[in-house]
């Protein structure tokens, strides 16, 4: 980086990272967790893991990229056009989670999921202006 950072911007990257291992990776792993108990009550489809299994792969690899794209490299091409992207992919899960269940702990794991999400897409939006005035 030929751009010095001074603590603030320094505390923003650390802050982004921290909020993107929570959001992007842990959640997956929390929810799987919980499609394990529920499971336990209810007779969930064996078909069901393994496509949460695939998008958690997935998830990973979008974080990985992401990390290398936005945060080792600071650039902004695949930052905006995850920022881009996002929200429709969130708006669709976020309805299609509404559809399937309206208990109080679902919708209770719903709204702390969009607060992380808002959360980081705040916060990508500070990286984002920092990366582009880096480069």
């Amino acid at each position: 980086m030929s751009h010095s950072l001074n603590p603030h911007e320094k505390s923003l990257r650390k802050q982004w990272l921290v909020i993107s291992i929570i959001a992007i990776l842990a959640w997956p792993l929390i929810t799987l967790g919980f499609m394990s108990f529920i499971s336990r009550k209810e007779h969930v489809p064996a078909g069901v893991y393994w496509v949460y299994f695939g998008v958690a792969l997935l998830t990973v690899l979008l974080f990985y990229v992401l990390y290398r794209c936005a945060y080792v490299k600071p650039g902004i091409r695949f930052l905006t056009f995850v920022l881009i992207v996002g929200p429709l992919l969130k708006l669709k899960a976020t309805f299609d989670a509404l559809k399937v269940g309206h208990d109080h702990v679902t919708l209770i794991a719903l709204a702390v999921n969009l607060g992380f999400y808002a959360w980081w897409y705040i916060l990508s939006l500070k990286l984002r202006k920092m990366n582009k005035k880096i480069s």
